[in-house]
């Protein structure tokens, strides 16, 4: 679904009809996903979100090790 976004953006950008600012789209893009704030949008990013994720889900659930432990798996096997 990105990649139409993209495809159609810039085929619009091609023909003149718009005029997309890239670099402007990736400062913001990497504002949005660098989770732990070092500058950059790597595998800690997808760590932190990760534990943010699990913290809410298992918030106020007396089976949370069980969830934890099923969430836990599924990130690890995809």
């Amino acid at each position: 679904m990105i990649g139409l976004g993209f495809a159609i953006m810039q085929t619009l950008s091609y023909n003149g009809y718009i005029t997309v600012d890239f670099d402007q789209m990736s400062n913001d893009f990497q504002k949005a996903m660098d989770w732990n704030q070092d500058g950059n949008v790597d595998e800690l990013d997808v760590q932190e979100l990760s534990q943010k994720i699990y913290k809410a889900m298992s918030f106020n659930v007396p089976a949370g090790s069980g969830f934890g432990a099923g969430f836990v798996l599924g990130v690890r096997n995809g």
